[in-house]
C-alpha cells in the first residue's frame, strides 16, 4: 500500500473515532483497497462510519460489501454482549473467580461498542475444580474446541461465539510468565460480586503492552492494537506512567511500548512522523490483524537469526521446532509434567500427530519459514530491534 493510501486509510480511522468529517478520497488512492485493508485488519466496521459521511464515496456494490461488515458487527456485538454477561454471571455464581480481559473491556471505550470487533471472549479464570467449568460450559451449548491446557481453554457456540478461558494470562513458554503469574495478587475485587475481578488500570495496560509484543514475536502485528491503545489512553488520562514504566523495565517492553505510543500520537494526535514510525507502519499496513502465515515464518526465523540469512539458520529453526522445550511439550502433553523423561518420547508422537493428522500446522508454519527470503528476514529483525525485541 502507498504511503498516500496509507495516509488516508489512518484520516478514515481518525474521523471515524473522533467523530469528525472525513477527508474525501485523494487522486491515487482507490476504495476497493482500503476495503480489503480494512477487513485484513478487522475495522472494515470501524471505518464504515467516516465512509459513510463522505460525499464521493465507493460505488454501490462496494458499499453494500461495507454496509455487511457494519451489519455484521452490530449483529456480532450483541450476541458477544450477551453471551459475555451470561458467561460471567454463570461462573462468579458457581465460586469461580474470573477476571475479563482484551476487548470485552476495551469495547466499552470505543465511541460504539461495534465498533472493537472480538474473535473471542477473553477471560482469565480460576479454581478448584476444572471439571465443573468444563460441564458449566457445555451445559450452556458450547461446544468444546481445546481442553485441558496449562494456558487457555477454548470453546464455541453458534452462531459466531468463541470464547477463551484463560489458566494464565501468557503461554507456559514466556519470558515474562512469572510477572503474570501474579494477576490474581494484583487484581481488584468488584465491589458487588466477589468472584469478579478486574486489573488496575495500569496492570491493563501493561498487559495490553505485553500481549501486542506477544504477536509481534509470534507472528507480527496489525493495525487495531495502535487503535486499543490510543482509545485507552484517551480514556486513562490519570494512568500512573512512573509505576508503568517501572514494571515495563522488569519486562523488558520500555522501547516497545515507546514505539507503539509514538506511532499512536503521529497517527492521531499530529505529531510528526520520522523514519523509525514510517518504517513500522509500512510493516503494520502488511500484516493482517495479527500477522499472516508469511509473516509467522519469517518471524520464528527472525529470532533465531538475528537478521543474519543461511542454510545454518534456517536448519536451526527446523530443530528447535522438531525438539521444543519442556514447557511448550508440557502445555500439549500434561502426563510430562509428571514424567519429564518422557519427552523425547513425544517428540516422536507430536511429529506423527503433525504429519497425519495435523498436517495444516507444517503448512502454516515451518514450510513458509523456510521460504522466507533475506530480504523478509533482515527486514522482520530490522522492525524487532527498532522496537527493542
Amino acid at each position: 500500500m502507498s504511503s498516500v493510501m496509507r495516509e488516508y486509510f489512518i484520516s478514515l480511522l481518525k474521523s471515524s473515532i473522533l467523530k469528525t468529517q472525513p477527508k474525501e478520497i485523494p487522486e491515487g488512492t482507490n476504495f476497493a483497497e482500503i476495503f480489503n485493508c480494512a477487513k485484513s485488519q478487522k475495522v472494515a466496521a470501524l471505518i464504515y462510519y467516516a465512509i459513510d459521511k463522505l460525499s464521493n464515496g465507493p460505488d454501490v456494490q462496494l458499499m453494500k460489501k461495507w454496509e455487511t461488515e457494519y451489519f455484521e458487527a452490530i449483529r456480532n456485538d450483541a450476541t458477544q454482549q450477551y453471551e459475555y454477561e451470561k458467561l460471567v454471571k454463570n461462573l462468579t455464581e458457581n465460586n469461580i473467580k474470573v477476571m475479563p480481559l482484551k476487548g470485552c473491556i476495551m469495547k466499552n471505550m470505543y465511541p460504539k461498542t461495534d465498533m472493537r470487533t472480538m474473535c473471542d471472549i477473553d477471560v482469565l479464570y480460576s479454581c478448584e475444580d476444572y471439571e465443573q467449568v468444563r460441564k458449566l460450559m457445555e451445559s450452556n451449548g458450547y461446544e468444546i474446541l481445546k481442553w485441558n491446557k496449562i494456558y487457555h481453554d477454548s470453546f464455541y457456540k453458534l452462531p459466531v461465539t468463541n470464547v477463551e478461558l484463560h489458566r494464565n494470562l501468557v503461554e507456559a513458554t514466556s519470558k515474562n510468565r512469572r510477572y503474570f503469574d501474579l494477576a490474581w495478587e494484583r487484581a481488584v475485587r468488584d465491589r458487588e460480586n466477589p468472584n469478579l475481578y478486574y486489573m488496575t488500570d495500569e496492570d491493563f495496560y501493561i498487559f495490553m503492552v505485553q500481549h501486542a509484543a506477544s504477536h509481534f514475536n509470534e507472528a507480527g502485528l496489525g493495525i487495531r492494537p495502535f487503535i486499543d491503545i490510543f482509545i485507552y489512553l484517551d480514556n486513562k488520562k490519570q494512568l500512573d506512567f512512573d509505576y508503568i514504566k517501572r514494571e515495563l523495565d522488569i519486562l523488558k517492553l520500555t522501547k516497545f511500548e515507546a514505539q507503539i505510543r509514538k506511532v499512536v500520537r503521529t497517527w492521531f494526535c499530529d505529531e510528526p512522523c520520522d523514519l523509525e514510525v514510517k518504517k513500522i507502519e509500512e510493516f503494520v499496513f502488511s500484516n493482517g490483524i495479527y500477522g499472516n502465515s508469511v509473516s509467522a515464518g519469517t518471524a520464528r526465523i527472525a529470532s533465531v537469526s538475528k537478521g543474519n540469512d543461511g542454510l545454518f539458520v534456517k536448519m536451526l529453526f527446523v530443530l528447535k521446532s522438531t525438539f521444543p522445550g519442556r514447557l511448550h511439550m508440557q502445555e500439549n502433553f500434561k502426563i510430562l509434567k509428571k514424567a519429564p523423561v518422557l519427552i523425547p518420547v513425544f517428540w516422536i508422537v507430536r511429529w506423527f500427530n503433525i504429519l497425519f493428522f495435523k498436517r495444516f500446522k507444517f503448512n502454516t508454519v515451518l514450510g513458509p519459514a523456510m521460504k522466507a527470503s533475506a530480504d523478509d528476514i533482515k527486514r522482520y529483525a530490522e522492525i524487532m530491534k527498532i522496537f527493542g525485541l
